[in-house]
């Protein structure tokens, strides 16, 4: 399991986007949440495979911070 942050844009449907791409390469997000803090958006989700999650993302123009192992 691991955890990702990754930086959304601060608009509607950011989430959304977010969900649709990871939903087309079948990876499923098993818990987290967004915050926004002056203006920007950070998510924390957890994946079962984080460096299949990363790439999706990355790949789709997306910003991830990191991928960490959860404790």
């Amino acid at each position: 399991m691991n955890d990702l942050c990754i930086e959304l844009d601060h608009r509607p449907g950011a989430l959304a986007r977010m969900g649709e791409v990871l939903g087309a390469k079948g990876l499923s997000v098993e818990g987290g949440g967004v915050w926004s803090v002056d203006g920007r958006a950070t998510a924390h989700f957890l994946f079962e495979d984080g460096a299949a999650a990363a790439h999706a993302l990355r790949e789709a123009g997306m910003v991830v911070h990191a991928v960490n192992d959860v404790l």
